[in-house]
């Protein structure tokens, strides 16, 4: 497996769409999940799946904290960064689980596969980077084969004092003279390879600083988005809180006027049932009225100074008078008034039936 050991030969795409984009977004989107959870727990607080509500704020607000910690120490070259990347994704696969045991085996599976596919994929992307991040994997220090010939021994001279090679150079031919500046030259550049292969290669600090210049205000602007997002999120949250509790008063005044209101319609219902009842038996009392009237009036005469009379007939005025039937008063030889018409004994001049009861 290939390892990098330098930023600057490093391709770290993925690594700066993680850590500015990817987990941000995932911050935003968790926040806005929160009041849901929030209400999630209110309504099952007191049920037996109590403990899901529960669990949904806890690993949400888990995310959250390790989402931030992973940023930080991504965008600070730790090693805890990445670690903190892979708690993500195993805080992840947790509400997928609760799918699982509620019956939706084929979907909290393929969440998880997915998720563990990612999360392994994750961490031989950065096992391959380990050296780029602070505290670095500690290795066996490698000996540096050096040669001693090639090392340059320096030279004390002393004044008034000529060196050897200036001697041998005066009474040797300029053939043996040459050799040693090409020896000479031949140490220099293997003194210059040695410091090559100690050396790691220069950096371009003109691009490692201007990532460095970009990425601390995009990180600056995520964190205040976040944090108004955040203090948006929970003012929604409160807001919501004061709403519900509005409207658990309202739902209470309502179902006290639902319950005054069916009050209210059984006292009318009771009262029609009476009014009805009562209107029945006047009907019947005045049915049998009608009856007795007529009655009376077909079969009944007031005698009255040898004449017989009906109710309400002028000459009536309150002197004596006798009841008598009809057919007992013709008998008798009395006859009817001119007046008032009474009854002949004919069919009777008024039909009254009473309801049907």
């Amino acid at each position: 497996m290939k390892k990098y050991q330098y930023w600057a030969q490093t391709p770290l795409r993925w690594h700066y769409f993680t850590a500015y984009f990817q987990l941000p977004l995932g911050i935003v989107i968790t926040v806005l999940r929160l009041p849901q959870a929030a209400d999630t727990y209110s309504l099952l607080s007191g049920t037996e799946f109590e403990w899901l509500g529960a669990l949904a704020c806890s690993v949400y607000v888990a995310n959250i904290i390790t989402s931030v910690i992973s940023i930080f120490g991504s965008y600070h070259k730790q090693w805890y960064g990445p670690r903190c990347l892979l708690l993500v994704y195993c805080e992840n696969m947790i509400l997928p689980a609760t799918d699982i045991y509620f019956g939706y085996v084929s979907t909290g599976i393929a969440s998880i596969a997915s998720i563990f596919i990612m999360a392994v994929l994750t961490w031989i992307y950065y096992q391959k980077r380990r050296a780029l991040f602070s505290p670095a994997k500690s290795e066996p220090a490698k000996p540096i084969e050096t040669d001693s010939s090639t090392i340059p021994v320096p030279e004390h001279k002393e004044e008034n004092q000529e060196s050897p090679n200036s001697r041998k150079s005066f009474y040797l031919p300029e053939s043996i003279s040459e050799s040693e500046e090409e020896k000479e030259s031949k140490n220099i550049e293997q003194e210059e390879k040695n410091e090559n292969k100690l050396t790691p290669p220069p950096l371009n600090k003109a691009v490692h600083r201007g990532k460095n210049i970009v990425g601390k205000p995009i990180v600056i602007l995520i964190s205040v988005l976040l944090l108004l997002v955040s203090a948006f999120c929970f003012y929604l949250a409160y807001n919501n809180h004061s709403l519900r509790l509005q409207v658990e008063e309202k739902e209470k005044e309502l179902l006290q006027k639902e319950e005054y209101n069916e009050t209210l319609q059984q006292q009318k219902e009771n009262w029609k049932d009476r009014y009805y009842s009562q209107v029945d038996e006047r009907e019947k009392e005045r049915a049998e009225l009608y009856l007795e009237l007529h009655f009376w009036r077909d079969h009944a005469v007031i005698i009255v100074d040898g004449e017989y009379h009906t109710y309400g007939c002028a000459r009536l005025n309150g002197s004596k008078f006798i009841i008598l039937n009809l057919n007992a008063a013709k008998n008798s030889g009395y006859e009817p008034c001119p007046d008032c018409n009474p009854p002949t004994g004919d069919p009777p001049r008024f039909i009254v039936t009473p309801k049907d009861e």
